[in-house]
């Protein structure tokens, strides 16, 4: 994959779709992967927070990179969020890759659920293994007749 095309759009409430004062999110090319906001509520009151949730390929362990903080303003913590991102593209060549078939997976499993498309299948799933139970009984109750 190319280099990553980062960009911040404001965060929209995803009930509504209005924009969230002093919300942003990080986008790279079309799959978010970090957020800023402004603490509006007791001792976060007036600080900035990030947090870069995506993760790669055998990196959900990984601690040598922060994966969230907190920051002075809002480029501060943007640009923390960004190194964040980088550091985890950093550690393995595809991590990029990875990172954006994982979001084509879970979109994939959503589409499935929302078609309907995906009961039908966990019902196939669940039937399969009554089937294969209720042979493994069988077999048992064979053997221990012999």
């Amino acid at each position: 994959m190319d280099e990553p095309i980062l960009t911040w759009r404001a965060a929209r409430h995803p009930h509504t779709g209005k924009p969230i004062p002093d919300e942003g999110e990080l986008f790279d090319d079309h799959l978010q992967v970090g957020t800023v906001g402004l603490g509006r509520v007791g001792t976060m009151n007036g600080v900035w927070g990030w947090s870069m949730p995506a993760y790669g390929r055998g990196m959900v362990q990984d601690l040598s990179y922060p994966r969230s903080g907190l920051a002075g303003t809002r480029e501060e913590a943007k640009a923390a969020c960004e190194a964040a991102y980088r550091a985890l593209l950093a550690l393995a060549p595809d991590n990029r890759a990875t990172i954006f078939a994982g979001n084509a997976a879970c979109e994939e499993r959503t589409r499935l659920w929302e078609t309907g498309e995906g009961m039908k299948l966990s019902m196939e799933a669940t039937e399969r293994r009554i089937k294969l139970d209720r042979q493994m009984v069988l077999d048992e109750i064979a053997r221990r007749e012999r």
